[in-house]
């Protein structure tokens, strides 16, 4: 093939065409020159000015913090509620109640709660004091919060055994109070940031557990 275009240019009066370049194996290739863009486009990583552009810094998310309850709100214009403020102590809690209509004889059971056929049950006058630690700080927090239903029919339901249960039996004619008083929650909390991969919560007292 090189013979047949060799003869060809020398009849026709011309210098014999320059032939690609065959690589030589394990020879070391030359590097590719680097793509020029199109008019109008700025390299990647250019501003206007032909400046290295600097990436902008993201602003950290900011967390909605909960709106205060109604109590705390009022207890903020006072000298007391600036103090609960500074400490990081809030008071909150909530009054529930219901009527329910049956056609059963006596009571509602095995319905708990709501267990009073035709009857206004004041079920929960709910109080809850807490310091609520904050798992997001690297830092060694006490806590504590205490719950109370003061007084409640909820309160026959959740009383904790040797935990002024007692209630459940001086009621009329042996039978539990209609209105008892249960401490729901009461503990304290210790967070340890630096103890184990994700930190350690620590809490002694009467708590509850989630079924």
């Amino acid at each position: 093939m090189n013979a047949m275009l060799l003869l060809t240019a020398l009849s026709a009066g011309q210098p014999p065409a320059a032939l690609p370049a065959i690589p030589t194996p394990g020879a070391a290739q030359p590097a590719p020159k680097p793509m020029t863009p199109p008019p109008g486009m700025m390299p990647p990583g250019m501003n206007g000015n032909g400046d290295t552009k600097e990436e902008e810094p993201k602003e950290e998310e900011k967390k909605d913090e909960p709106e205060p309850y109604a109590l705390m709100r009022i207890l903020s214009a006072t000298r007391f509620g600036a103090k609960m403020e500074e400490r990081g102590v809030s008071v909150s809690g909530w009054v529930q109640g219901n009527y329910t209509l049956s056609t059963a004889n006596r009571s509602n059971l095995p319905t708990t709660f709501n267990d009073r056929k035709d009857f206004w049950q004041m079920n929960q006058n709910f109080l809850r004091i807490d310091k609520a630690i904050d798992t997001e700080k690297d830092e060694f927090q006490l806590g504590y919060r205490t719950e109370l239903i003061l007084p409640g029919t909820d309160a026959r339901f959740t009383l904790a055994r040797g935990l002024l249960d007692q209630q459940l039996r001086n009621g009329q004619n042996g039978t539990a109070k209609k209105y008892p008083i249960d401490i729901f929650q009461a503990y304290a909390e210790a967070w340890m940031p630096n103890l184990g991969p994700n930190g350690t919560s620590v809490k002694v007292g009467n708590t509850t557990a989630r079924l």
